[in-house]
Order: structure tokens, then sequence, then C-alpha cells
């Protein structure tokens, strides 16, 4: 399973130091029965719904993709 848990927001701010510019990330999975305390909770039916919800209401997951260009020096002679 994870090892780390990472925010979508500082992959704007490492791949801008590489010449990245982030044009859009999606939350595209949640798992919510790892959320301590609750998750064998949030398993099944109306909670699970519920949960699943919330998390794409508020942007959150444990799964992103980060679509990025990198753009090429302007450079004149």
């Amino acid at each position: 399973d994870h090892w780390t848990m990472w925010h979508p927001q500082p992959f704007k701010r490492l791949l801008a130091q590489y010449g990245f510019s982030v044009e859009q990330i999606i939350i595209t999975g949640h798992h919510p029965e790892r959320i301590p305390f609750i998750g064998s909770f949030l398993r099944r039916g109306t909670p699970q719904k519920i949960a699943l919800w919330l998390s794409k209401l508020f942007g959150l997951g444990d799964t992103f993709e980060v679509y990025a260009r990198k753009f090429k020096p302007y450079i004149t002679n």
C-alpha cells in the first residue's frame, strides 16, 4: 500500500522548479476504508456513497493525476 501520502499542491512547486507549468490536477481515486477509526463503517452502501460524494466535493483522494507542460526557453541571437 502507500508508503507516503501526498497532497497535489506541492507538485506545482516541485514541477515549477524543473520548468513545468501544471495544466490540470485530477483526483482519480479515493479509498474511504483507509480513513482511521471510521473506515470500516464506510466500506459499503450509503455511507460509502456519501464519503465518495464528499471527497469529490472537497477534492480529496489518495490517487491523483498531474498534467504539466514543459516550456522551452525562448532564445534569440
